[in-house]
């Protein structure tokens, strides 16, 4: 995997630790955000999703929200995939679903990248039914809702 850096100021991704899953990703500028407003972060840097040593492997990043801003002030991301040929400068968008303004500073922590391994599915087949399984047609919290 190879990033570039497009701007002197951009703090690269950074893991804290060896075995997290995602690379914390940082605000370039100072943003308020209001209750129920988003705004789109640029990142100031471009990807390319290849393993060079495996060049049928397919990748795709995911910008995602970190847990802590999510539970302490309601902020996440929306959208934010990050196709495997895309080479343009990748955002953050976050949405503040709190009550109150959210204040970004430039430099703090506002996602995570996670760069996940996908499927090589060029065709949806159309089938007239499907297969069985466990699950069926549950729904949302159909695993863990009681009457």
């Amino acid at each position: 995997m190879f990033i570039k850096k497009l701007y002197k100021d951009t703090t690269l991704p950074t893991k804290a630790h060896s075995d997290d899953a995602g690379f914390d990703v940082y605000s370039r500028e100072d943003k308020l955000i209001e209750p129920g407003k988003r705004y789109n972060f640029a990142l100031g840097f471009a990807l390319e999703l290849v393993d060079p040593h495996r060049s049928d492997d397919k990748y795709v990043g995911l910008i995602q929200g970190k847990s802590g801003r999510a539970v302490k002030q309601g902020i996440t991301t929306i959208g934010n995939v990050i196709d495997q040929g895309y080479r343009g400068e990748c955002h953050a968008i976050l949405v503040n679903l709190g009550e109150s303004d959210i204040v970004i500073k430039s430099g703090e922590k506002i996602a995570q990248l996670l760069i996940l391994p996908i499927a090589n599915c060029h065709v949806l087949r159309k089938k007239e039914e499907l297969h069985e399984s466990k699950r069926g047609d549950g729904k949302f919290g159909s695993t863990g809702l009681t009457n």
